[in-house]
């Protein structure tokens, strides 16, 4: 043994069980392509630790450095497609996914070789270490090529993440970064480019990191989230439900009190002859359909928006704000009329068409209505909902009188599972962020204890577009 060696056991045994653990303590995809991703890491690591182990023959090292080595040619690729996992991005990716794992098999299928290894020899403090044939000059360019790759889109998510989401991602990336340092910087080598391989005792940090992030900070506990957010869909669910009830029933009463009065009509022979009956007729059925109409469109809309999930990708379109508010209405006028909560809508003349995902803009307006409309609850007050354009942005502000919120509490009102409802998930705001941030806009929220609460919401006007309302 020697201390690269012990360096290099360290980080293959707590690689392999931090990436067990995190597959059954999360029970999901993410957790299984991590494990994944860790078995190569660890089969590449034990195979590298005992080729530098002393005393070893030419033949031991050389075979344990080629078993080793052609581990490591599926260690790029697991970890891009982990990372496509993670930020959800894999459907976007799956031809290159695919495509690089057949490659990656393939030139493994090279390693056991001389093309892969050609020999093992003395190298800086080593007494054997590997060079490199033909095919390691794929490992090199899929390591160079898809390591960057996944980090790039870890930082990517970082920017449209809460703040403990991205205090977990920087944390992974930092422990990661040790972690393919301390390997990567033995490429070189391969090369007979002479490095001093002091950057080994760098990966035994990753494992211990992660745990760390794992244990204390949640880190991919997708489930936990997962599972939040059903139960936020279902409370809203239950508020729609609510909404959908009251509004149906406005039509329906006034289809039924039309064939009514008609029929009690033709009963008491009130038309002159059949002529007049049948004009009555038209008249009374076409208004049904207009009400018939009118409750399909309800139900039609309540239909989309329950089926809708909030982690699909942003499908942009041109949306007339005032229009959409408009449909949204009867998903929410229970809620207004139960808490005696008051909207006013104001949107600017020359205020554009909106170039954002529909059914998200929908959810945004819905989570922030529904939560000022709760946070009134038995208080009652008025919600104002007003837009324009300023600086070549669009401002639509949603601004309540009802207690406000703490200056704590502003801080923290986009973090998932902050809430201070009892009943509540503590997700609707954090959702509400999130699609926010994924159709390229922002969000930010002022208020007071007792003086109420604003939230502003700023997206970038499409120069492309002329559409106006």
């Amino acid at each position: 043994m020697n201390p690269y060696n012990c360096a290099t056991l360290i980080f293959a045994f707590c690689t392999f069980f931090v990436g067990l653990l995190i597959w059954m303590k999360s029970a999901d995809d993410i957790g299984k392509q991590y494990f994944i991703f860790s078995f190569f890491v660890t089969l590449w690591a034990s195979g590298f630790s005992i080729m530098i182990s002393e005393g070893n023959s030419y033949e031991n090292a050389l075979f344990w450095g080629r078993f080793g080595h052609a581990a490591a040619y599926l260690i790029p690729v697991t970890w891009f497609h982990f990372v496509l996992i993670y930020v959800k991005k894999v459907g976007r990716f799956k031809f290159w996914v695919v495509t690089f794992y057949v490659i990656s098999v393939a030139a493994m299928c090279f390693g056991l070789t001389k093309l892969g290894i050609r020999t093992v020899a003395p190298a800086v403090e080593f007494k054997y270490y590997y060079r490199g044939g033909m095919a390691c000059n794929v490992f090199t360019a899929l390591f160079c090529t898809l390591v960057p790759a996944g980090f790039y889109e870890l930082y990517k998510k970082i920017k449209i993440s809460s703040k403990p989401e991205t205090y977990q991602i920087r944390g992974f990336m930092l422990a990661s970064a040790f972690g393919f340092v301390g390997g990567g910087l033995g490429i070189p080598l391969m090369y007979d480019v002479i490095f001093p391989q002091y950057n080994l005792f760098l990966m035994p940090f990753y494992p211990f990191i992660v745990a760390y992030f794992m244990i204390k900070k949640n880190l991919f506990n997708e489930h936990e989230l997962a599972y939040a957010a059903h139960r936020d869909k279902l409370a809203a669910m239950g508020t729609l439900a609510a909404s959908i009830n009251h509004e149906i029933k406005n039509p329906l009463y006034i289809i039924k009190g039309l064939a009514e009065g008609h029929l009690a009509n033709l009963n008491d022979k009130v038309y002159f002859d059949e002529k007049q009956a049948f004009a009555k007729a038209n008249e009374i059925l076409q208004k049904a359909v207009i009400q018939s109409d009118r409750a399909m469109r309800i139900m039609r809309n309540f239909a989309v928006f329950a089926k809708r999930s909030s982690s699909e990708e942003p499908k942009p379109e041109s949306v007339d704000l005032k229009h959409l508010i408009e449909e949204l209405l009867p998903l929410i006028q229970y809620e207004l009329k139960l808490e005696k909560v008051e909207l006013k809508v104001e949107v600017a003349q020359n205020f554009p068409l909106l170039q954002i995902d529909r059914r998200h803009l929908e959810e945004i307006l819905f989570n922030i209505i529904v939560n000022a409309c709760q946070a009134m609850k038995g208080t009652g007050g008025e919600i104002r909902i007003y837009a324009g354009v300023k600086n070549k942005q669009t401002n639509i502000c949603i601004q309540d009188n009802g207690p406000g919120i703490s200056p704590e509490g502003v801080k923290k009102i986009f973090e998932p599972f902050y809430t201070t409802k009892e009943e509540g998930t503590g997700l609707g705001l954090h959702i509400t962020k999130r699609l926010v941030d994924v159709n390229g806009g922002k969000i930010r929220v002022e208020s007071q204890a007792g003086q109420g609460t604003k939230f502003i919401l700023e997206f970038q006007i499409d120069l492309t577009t002329k559409e106006k309302r």
